[in-house]
């Protein structure tokens, strides 16, 4: 329902009315959850039928005289190893809202605090929540150091959506602006491969890609093929990934639409994969339990990401991939997903397909599995001038190998590209099970390299302390902290041997 108020227009979500509640589905919130701690095989991470959208049984919210639905997917919880759910709504506003939250079971509403790079505020109303908020971006409400019973309110800039979709078709063309309705929409597979298009997906389509390959193991992840998909992707996928943008300009995915990939087998498809692209622009998207990574640029230049989500739990879906990109900027996203959240790469291809000039801000990151921001695993080629900055790590519990995990990190673990201009700034780390900063070469034989990265105003608690080191004796790593403060303790000169740890050629300078 759109309702004008003193602060102007404003509008929730709504799903259309397939999305219902788990007892209206047939299935247990225990049966539900269940599905987010599975084994990591191919069974464990297999597909459903259908949606893994539900109608929260947590909450229910209102925004003066606009019904806010409120849904929920399954998540990981590391620490307790088991599955949760986190509840989300989403409204458009022209200005500040003030969304009342009325918990649906009993909450310990006294431990309830906010989350958000943008200001805000949280009160205890009755028996409810009252937040408000101004700015578009994410708010998520936790208790304590609770990962139950999350919620998360994205709150979107007021758009005119036919009046959005007529300004494209008139600047691109009618036959270059695809437009996907309030609705459930079964697809295979989407291609943006010509110049000038946008796909539109309007508040409340959701995207339910087709189960259409059985990859069962190793064997026919790696066999099953599809036909024409290598010659139309440049990072090497044999089957399509969902939505696929390939060797074209002035590309777009707009709009305020859904894609949930909860019906493809674990590795079936990949997400939203750009390549070889120039000026692609993803807004306010939601991916939802990814088969894969969910969201990949590769070989790219000027790609805006803004307002997007990623939720999920299945092994190897990484939120927010950019590799071997060149001027990118990611903003008011949130992730979290079953492995790496926001992370650059480089994973080959010619010398001069570096990445360079990326920025990350705020961003919201909740990582069970792996890392949450940084430069994980292959670095095949350069990366340089990359920043993270004015963000926050609300949870990361995975402590698995605390060699190579961590909330802030580069971790080298092939290639010889040199890492350099690479900075974490204004950055919140609420809880990290194991160690918040990890700079490293983890693997061995590795050929030698330089690494040079800042920390600066970046305020955490950990348990384990942060480590720097190289293996290789001719690697160079040089880090510089500046107002880093872990467990409540400035890391000075006095004592940075005491709060870090360090090996091989480091130098850590203290400004």
């Amino acid at each position: 329902m759109l309702v004008s108020c003193g602060s102007g227009k404003a509008e929730a979500l709504h799903y259309p009315d397939e999305i219902m509640t788990m007892e209206e589905n047939g299935i247990t919130e225990e049966e539900f959850v269940k599905r987010a701690a599975g084994e990591t095989s191919y069974v464990g991470n297999g597909h459903t039928d259908g949606t893994e959208i539900v109608i929260s049984p947590v909450y229910s919210a209102s925004s003066g005289k606009i019904e806010v639905p409120v849904y929920a997917v399954p998540v990981y919880v590391a620490s307790e190893n088991k599955g949760t759910l986190h509840s989300y709504a989403s409204v458009m506003s022209e200005g500040e809202i003030s969304l009342e939250l009325t918990p649906q079971r009993e909450l310990p509403l006294e431990k309830a605090h906010l989350v958000s790079e943008h200001e805000a505020e949280l009160k205890v109303k009755n028996d409810g929540l009252v937040l408000s908020a101004k700015t578009p971006g994410s708010y998520t409400v936790v208790f304590g150091d609770s990962q139950v019973n999350a919620f998360t309110l994205f709150l979107r800039a007021w758009k005119d959506e036919e009046a959005e979709i007529t300004s494209y078709k008139a600047a691109y063309g009618e036959d270059h602006v695809i437009v996907y309705e309030k609705g459930l929409h079964e697809v295979d597979h989407l291609s943006l491969e010509e110049d000038n298009t946008v796909l539109y997906l309007k508040a409340g389509a959701i995207l339910l890609p087709k189960h259409t390959f059985d990859v069962t193991d190793d064997a026919s992840n790696a066999s099953l093929t599809e036909e024409g998909a290598k010659e139309h992707n440049a990072i090497g996928l044999s089957r399509y990934p969902v939505i696929n943008g390939y060797g074209a300009k002035n590309l777009m995915i707009a709009g305020q639409g859904t894609v949930d990939m909860s019906e493809m087998d674990w590795h079936e498809r990949r997400g939203v994969v750009f390549t070889l692209c120039e000026n692609v622009t993803v807004e306010n998207l939601i991916l939802l339990n990814p088969a894969e990574w969910a969201f990949i640029s590769y070989r790219n230049q000027n790609v805006t990401v803004e307002g997007c989500v990623a939720f999920g739990y299945r092994t190897n879906s990484d939120a927010f991939a950019f590799c071997n990109t060149q001027n990118a900027e990611i903003t008011d996203s949130f992730a979290r997903s079953g492995d790496d959240l926001f992370e650059v790469k480089t994973l080959g291809g010619p010398e001069d397909a570096v990445s360079e000039n990326i920025t990350f801000r705020y961003c919201t990151a909740w990582g069970s599995k792996a890392r949450c921001f940084g430069i994980p695993g292959e670095i095949e080629r350069d990366i340089r001038n990359v920043t993270f900055s004015d963000s926050t790590v609300v949870t990361r519990d995975a402590v698995w190998d605390n060699d190579c995990l961590g909330s802030l990190v580069i971790i080298r673990e092939t290639g010889a590209g040199t890492i350099k201009d690479v900075t974490f700034e204004n950055i919140r780390v609420l809880r990290d099970d194991g160690r918040v900063i990890n700079v490293n070469e983890y693997a061995e034989g590795l050929s030698p390299t330089e690494i040079a990265v800042t920390f600066r105003n970046i305020v955490a608690s950990s348990v384990e302390k942060p480590q720097f080191w190289v293996k290789n004796a001719e690697s160079k790593l040089e880090v510089t902290l500046d107002g880093v403060t872990l467990n409540g303790e400035t890391i000075t000169e006095n004592n940075k041997s005491t709060l870090t740890e360090l090996l091989g050629s480091v130098s850590v300078n203290i400004e």
